[in-house]
């Protein structure tokens, strides 16, 4: 049955077929934004404050991705962004339950479980981002043994060591 539905966002909608401007850009990234915000299960098992902490640091990479659409119409849009929200979703998801119960003492374990978490951090951001090399991984798997971080720290020395010197959100 034929959708006859034209309001935004419906594929009879004419944004559907033009190129964005400004504001349907930043609607876009509001409502990526808003799929990470509705979805309490990704941050459900955390405290308050890391929970918000991961959230900011998740809809700003929700911003990123919609942004990097500029050149595309809606259809499109949602076509390259719908990957990328569902790795961001899952990196999020990841990463909270890393918080909560983290992987196991042993390091083959660990150096697995933070390969997916590299990995889907990779699909998130797209082209461009260099995962750490292996001695900054196993440095950063050493320091969380030694250190055992709360949730902030740990969330913190995540973002740091994934981000680099990369121009990231």
């Amino acid at each position: 049955m034929p959708n006859n539905e034209t309001g935004p966002g419906s594929p009879r909608d004419p944004s559907f077929e033009r190129k964005p401007d400004q504001a349907d850009l930043d609607r876009r990234a509001a409502r990526a934004a808003e799929s990470l915000l509705d979805n309490e299960a990704l941050t459900g098992d955390l405290d308050d404050q890391a929970a918000s902490q991961l959230l900011n640091w998740g809809t700003a990479y929700a911003r990123h991705i919609a942004h990097s659409t500029a050149g595309l119409n809606e259809a499109e849009a949602e076509v390259a962004m719908e990957p990328r929200l569902q790795a961001l979703q899952q990196w999020m998801h990841s990463v909270g339950q890393w918080i909560v119960s983290p992987p196991g003492r042993e390091a083959e374990s660990q150096r697995a479980a933070f390969a997916t978490l590299i990995e889907q951090f990779a699909t998130v951001y797209g082209v461009g981002f260099t995962a750490p090399d292996p001695e900054r991984r196993e440095a950063f798997l050493s320091q969380l043994s030694a250190t055992k971080p709360g949730p902030l720290q740990f969330i913190a020395a995540l973002r740091e060591l994934l981000e680099g010197q990369a121009d990231l959100p």
